[in-house]
């Protein structure tokens, strides 16, 4: 992820992300951590006045064997 710039972790589920964006543009917003299962799910979610809105989650399953 070269165009990452930055991760600040600001409390135990909000985190501040700064990119580079197209044309030289710096986007900046703030994510929260919405759902948490250890070892098996984490999904999360910009706040309000995001430059950029995302969404995502990350499912792990175990590998075989």
């Amino acid at each position: 992820m070269t165009h990452l710039e930055s991760v600040e972790v600001t409390d135990e589920d909000t985190s501040r992300w700064r990119a580079r964006g197209p044309a030289g543009r710096t986007v900046a917003w703030e994510a929260r951590i919405v759902d948490d299962q250890p070892g098996r799910r984490i999904a999360w979610g910009s706040l309000p006045g995001a430059d950029v809105e995302n969404a995502g989650s990350v499912t792990f399953t175990p590998a075989p064997g």
